[in-house]
């Protein structure tokens, strides 16, 4: 990502709020000293992301829905890890994808990694602490997103269910 697009995602009312939230990631991959490509097309293949790092590269799915990432989600992710020949795959979505058997398979097998909202919250916090030296002040609805000890809130898929 390169020069100052943020005030375009903000003031832009031709985005979906889906491509807001690939472009937010996009923006907090890159403040981590990731080198990011967005994936513009529209038939992406299941990538919305490109990212570079020291670290390796990743293909990155970002997911804005209202539910949990289906096993189809976790299994093109999957597929499209290998197909790029990228070192890591990451689902980032609003809600983690369930804890189910196949979705366990393909994260072990297909070195993936899960990102809620908790998981994003978590690393900005860090990232503010690295940067500041302090705590990040207080905020009541973080406890939405991150359990007393800062990690993410994880859901089980009945968990989910029976909170909602």
């Amino acid at each position: 990502l390169q020069g100052d697009w943020s005030s375009d995602v903000c003031s832009s009312d031709l985005l979906t709020p889906s491509a807001v939230f690939t472009q937010e990631v996009a923006r907090l991959f890159s403040a981590w000293g990731w080198d990011v490509k967005l994936n513009q097309h529209v038939n992406d293949v299941g990538v919305d992301l490109f990212a570079h790092s020291k670290d390796g590269s990743a293909i990155v799915q970002c997911k804005h829905l209202d539910t949990s990432p289906a096993t189809q989600d976790v299994r093109d992710l999957a597929g499209c890890r290998h197909a790029f020949g990228a070192d890591f795959g990451l689902l980032v979505s609003i809600h983690p994808p369930s804890t189910s058997r196949p979705n366990g398979f393909f994260s072990d097998k297909g070195q993936l990694e899960f990102w809620h909202l908790g998981h994003l919250l978590e690393q900005c916090l860090t990232q503010y602490r690295k940067r500041t030296g302090e705590t990040a002040p207080p905020d009541a609805t973080r406890a939405e997103f991150l359990n007393s000890d800062g990690t993410p809130i994880s859901w089980e898929a009945d968990q989910k269910d029976a909170a909602e």
